[in-house]
């Protein structure tokens, strides 16, 4: 998974392959910020859950404004829209993402 979204530590990739870049960093009150979030609508509408291709980018800012991706998020919408029933909602296991390599920050620029 690392290999197949390496190409998003560049936000420029990401915004080529339909990510929809925010200058709003989503924020929780009393915790702190929570990132930018970069959503794919065609991913996000499609109803697949797909590892190589997540429906949110989530990057972190970074000093002097560049950001560095942070954490890859997945959507499905509930089939039935009801709370109370969970047969029907996904649930992935939050996992860190790898360190980025020297290579990559060198091929990504706004990476520190």
């Amino acid at each position: 998974m690392a290999a197949a979204t390496a190409k998003y530590h560049n936000v420029a990739n990401a915004i080529r392959k339909g990510y929809v870049p925010t200058n709003t960093c989503a924020e929780l009150p009393g915790t702190g910020g929570m990132g930018y979030h970069y959503a794919n609508p065609r991913l996000s509408s499609d109803n697949r859950l797909d590892p190589l291709h997540p429906e949110v980018l989530v990057y972190a800012p970074r000093p002097h404004g560049s950001r560095q991706l942070a954490a890859l998020e997945y959507f499905k919408a509930d089939d039935d829209q009801q709370l109370s029933t969970n047969k029907d909602r996904h649930v992935e296991p939050a996992r860190p993402l790898p360190e980025v390599s020297e290579a990559e920050k060198a091929g990504s620029p706004g990476l520190p």
